[in-house]
């Protein structure tokens, strides 16, 4: 006999364990706490005697160090909940002292609280404690969550706007620079910074790098004077305005303050030592950006693969390329470097004959190759529309028919994020051009020659026909005394592809994209037109 029972529908509730084990996590915010009071044992006190009251068992501790909360990639944290997860079906508790023991992330601890009880473990606070198996309990377990993150974000920016304050009044917040040390104020006084011995090695360095002596031969002529500073750090210290008498901070947004303290230094040393920062010690100076050296971003040494600089002889009046990796001499004369890149330009110079032909061509390949482009934004759109759908009949299941809000959450997370996912995917698929007959057109005349007009650019026009025709970059080999060149844009090799395969067609012959090179196939084509 078929048995009715059979049909009825077992509840999709998270269930709640019924094991009586649980953990216990404790934490304080700073090192200081943990240090300098008793905490962390009285967070850990009240826990048990709260688990013995219980009844519960403690399977393990977590914490017992400071963490701050404001984030949840806390080593002790990540430890209790991976301990968990491989626990899932032994644990039923985390108790902690406080709800802000636990986490400050607002709506990131709410998500981990939620994914807990999903999986039928409950968070247990000692002293704002609250029955979260029940929807009202868990509502005012989520306040206590949203209040701790308000709380610490109130504190922090009572905290910020204090330093800022106190930046802009000339003090100093934090460390002190080397040659530098806070003088205890006495009752009723402002905050003091005097010198320290270390100063007149700071300073000595400071007038050395004025005169053109190398950050490491100053490293050296300290050390002989019996105060070590390593290299890097120094050229750290050499950029610092707080050494004449200034204030710079990130929450100062940009500015300088006149600060309180003594200046070590004249304005004068401090900007000569500037410019001598950036004169490297072979009689040559760096150019950050110079329309004499426009490939620097764009060549790479052969050798060892690192981005080549450009620096000006002085005595010569020549310009050069050159790695910047020890020991390597890849050095070049940056005329002969142009001249050989002008050359190369030459080889994408396309013909005058061919461009009607190929201008019909490449709107043919740009139709063909973004065709599954189209068909695939198609579906996304499709797809998004069926979600549109679910998310409204999730919404007004919630309103209406009593949907439970934990199953109305996790199904709406999933939608929600599901949606975005497919947006994101949507809008990597919607850059092709609006006129791709007008843009392919322009593109070619633009492509006559490269070489010539390239040699006419400014520094900009210039750096962007480089990125265009060699979006990743050429490779000097000094062996060869050449560029190693990567493929180019897919642009310009299906003209040069085209170019060399038109040959004999004449005007009027009916053109076959099968008819061309299959390795400018396979990817979907983004047009450049050159910017200019």
């Amino acid at each position: 006999m078929i048995d009715i029972n059979q049909f009825a529908k077992k509840s999709n509730r998270p269930q709640l364990k019924t094991t009586p084990y649980c953990v216990i996590y404790t934490r304080v915010s700073t090192k200081e706490q943990a240090e300098g009071n008793y905490s962390l044992d009285t967070q850990k006190r009240d826990c048990e005697a709260y688990a013995l009251k219980k009844g519960y068992i403690i399977e393990q501790y977590f914490g017992g160090t400071y963490e701050s909360a404001k984030s949840d990639e806390r080593l002790e944290f990540k430890r209790m909940l991976n301990f968990i997860q491989k626990s899932t079906n032994r644990i039923s508790y985390v108790i902690v002292a406080y709800p802000d023991r636990f986490s400050r992330s607002g709506t990131r601890a709410i998500s981990i609280v939620d994914d807990l009880k999903s999986k039928g473990i409950l968070v247990e606070s000692v002293y704002q404690n609250t029955d979260s198996s029940t929807q009202s309990g868990q509502m005012m377990q989520n306040i206590q969550l949203i209040f701790s993150n308000y709380e610490n974000n109130n504190r922090k920016e009572k905290s910020v706007n204090g330093m800022i304050a106190k930046m802009e009044r000339g003090y100093i917040v934090g460390q002190v620079p080397k040659g530098y040390r806070y003088v205890t104020p006495e009752k009723g006084e402002e905050q003091k910074v005097v010198f320290t011995d270390e100063s007149q090695f700071v300073k000595k360095a400071f007038l050395w790098k004025s005169q053109g002596v190398k950050t490491s031969e100053i490293v050296k002529r300290l050390h002989g004077l019996g105060f070590n500073m390593n290299e890097k750090y120094l050229s750290k210290l050499f950029r610092n305005p707080f050494y004449v008498g200034l204030i710079a901070h990130q929450l100062l947004d940009g500015k300088l303050v006149n600060g309180k303290h003594p200046a070590l230094i004249t304005m004068a040393t401090f900007l000569k030592a500037q410019e001598q920062l950036s004169v490297n010690g072979s009689n040559y100076k760096t150019n950050p950006e110079d329309e004499h050296l426009p490939l620097k971003r764009l060549i790479k040494c052969g050798d060892c693969d690192t981005n080549m600089t450009g620096y000006l002889v002085k005595t010569k009046g020549k310009y050069y390329y050159k790695c910047n990796t020890k020991g390597c001499k890849n050095n070049r004369s940056a005329a002969h470097l142009h001249t050989e890149f002008e050359n190369l330009l030459n080889k994408y110079v396309i013909n005058t004959d061919l461009k009607p032909l190929l201008n019909k061509q490449l709107v043919y390949t740009y139709e063909f190759l973004n065709q599954e482009s189209k068909d695939e934004q198609k579906l996304i759109l499709k797809q998004l529309s069926e979600l549109a759908t679910k998310i409204e009949n999730l919404e007004r299941k919630y309103i209406e028919d009593d949907l439970p809000k934990e199953l109305f959450l996790k199904y709406s997370s999933e939608y929600t994020s599901k949606q975005k996912e497919l947006t994101e995917k949507l809008n990597s698929t919607t850059n092709q051009l609006s006129n791709p007959q007008k843009d392919i057109k322009a593109a070619l005349e633009k492509c006559e020659n490269l070489s010539k007009m390239w040699q006419s650019a400014r520094l900009d026009e210039k750096t962007k026909i480089q990125n265009i025709v060699f979006p990743n970059g050429l490779i000097y080999d000094r062996r060869t005394d050449d560029y190693r060149t990567p493929k180019p844009s897919l642009f310009i090799e299906l003209i040069t592809s085209f170019s060399s395969n038109s040959i004999g067609i004449k005007k009027g012959d009916k053109v076959s994209f099968e008819n061309f090179s299959p390795s400018v196939a396979g990817s979907r084509i983004e047009l450049p037109t050159l910017g200019l």
